[in-house]
């Protein structure tokens, strides 16, 4: 499955990957490139600091990265020989968060009552965490099992790393010793939608018992990263979301499943499932416009913010939620201060700064933090994305 060898640039062999061309030419899907460098996070340094809001329709990058050269000219764009794994996690993290607009769309297509509202209520944090989980759903299949599974980066674009799936330890060519715990396991099919869909609300696997993952090793390094992550999508989607509302729920409640409502919309998990299917197997463009109506999530206008939920940019005068947040919270508050910051380009300087941050995140010490950031300049101008941000990982 070589598709496109070593012909063009990698920055034009990116670009004519399926789901990077639906995200180009999409018209109902945008980039919006935010006063932060990019080369923090890719550094290990920070947490990736872009930002992520799927009702917005845009995918926020870093102004200093390989990624704004590579946007404003994908076929063209020649990146540094040095910065081309960079180039290409960025551009996979693009047609990921594509697919999450994409999504939103779709369930507003196929199911019109739905609207992005700022839940005020428990049971209205509940339904807007369960369709961004299941848009979370959406991304993982459509970009990672049913396209990066198939081949990574090193057979589709002939480069000298190699990239597979961004969020899934699943690759088809080990379908056979899956199979030796469920003959009847079929990925490649529309019908596979519904059971991750199904996993993610739920924390179950149908098909697969608890023996099955101690006695076959490679179906444990691929179920057993979902298992985990189930609950923490259910409980992510939920934190921010409440967040933003000002709806509170405790640990039980954040992780809780969304059995009922997989159950009632299973029929519109099924639809959207074939619909996947033609867009991403078969290459159907559906492109499809943002709902009328659609909403979107605003903060609540009272009480203290938290840094992993909202753009440190716009937080202006507000307090930050230091005692609710923690230490999450103190280091999602370090990791935007630095993102805003220049990457500096002197080694002995960046290996100074990463020893000073490790003391800073450990003491937690704002002054110290405050002190590290003015001696580094800072990326210049506004930042046009909004204060609803997530920023967790």
């Amino acid at each position: 499955m070589n598709e496109m060898g070593r012909v063009g640039s990698l920055g034009a062999r990116l670009a004519r990957l399926r789901p990077v061309v639906h995200a180009l030419r999409d018209p109902h899907f945008s980039v919006c490139l935010r006063p932060i460098d990019g080369r923090w996070a890719h550094a290990g340094l920070t947490a990736i600091m872009s930002g992520f809001n799927p009702v917005r329709h845009v995918h926020y990058g870093a102004r200093e990265s390989v990624f704004a050269g590579w946007i404003a000219s994908p076929e063209t764009f020649a990146c540094p020989p040095d910065r081309e794994q960079e180039l290409a996690i960025d551009v996979l993290r693009f047609a990921h968060d594509y697919l999450h607009s994409w999504a939103y769309r779709l369930i507003g297509h196929l199911y019109p009552e739905f609207r992005v509202v700022t839940p005020q209520t428990e049971e209205q944090l509940n339904e807007q965490a369960f369709f961004l989980v299941l848009s979370e759903s959406i991304a993982v299949v459509g970009s990672d099992y049913w396209y990066l599974s198939l081949g990574g980066l090193k057979k589709r674009c002939g480069t000298h790393f190699d990239l597979g799936p961004c969020t899934v330890h699943y690759r088809e060519k080990n379908l056979p010793l899956y199979r030796r715990s469920n003959p009847e396991l079929e990925v490649q099919t529309p019908s596979f939608f519904p059971r991750l869909a199904w996993l993610y609300s739920t924390g179950e696997i149908e098909g697969f018992s608890e023996q099955d993952l101690l006695e076959n090793r490679p179906l444990a390094d691929w179920l057993v990263r979902e298992l985990l992550i189930a609950p923490r999508q259910r409980v992510v989607s939920r934190s921010w979301l409440g967040h933003l509302g000002g709806v509170t729920l405790d640990d039980a409640g954040l992780e809780a499943q969304f059995r009922e409502l997989a159950e009632r919309h299973a029929g519109l998990i099924q639809h959207i499932g074939e619909m996947l299917w033609k867009k991403t197997r078969l290459g159907q463009y559906l492109f499809l416009p943002v709902p009328e109506g659609q909403g979107q999530w605003h903060c609540r206008k009272e009480g203290p913010l938290d840094c992993r939920y909202t753009n440190l940019r716009h937080v202006g005068a507000r307090r930050i939620n230091w005692n609710g947040g923690g230490v999450d919270c103190w280091n999602a508050f370090v990791d935007q201060v630095m993102a805003a910051r220049r990457w500096p380009g002197d080694e002995p300087v960046r290996a100074e700064i990463a020893g000073a941050l490790m003391d800073i995140r450990a003491a937690v010490d704002p002054d110290a933090l405050a002190k590290l950031a003015c001696a580094i300049e800072p990326v210049p101008g506004s930042d046009p994305a909004p204060l609803e941000l997530l920023m967790v990982n």
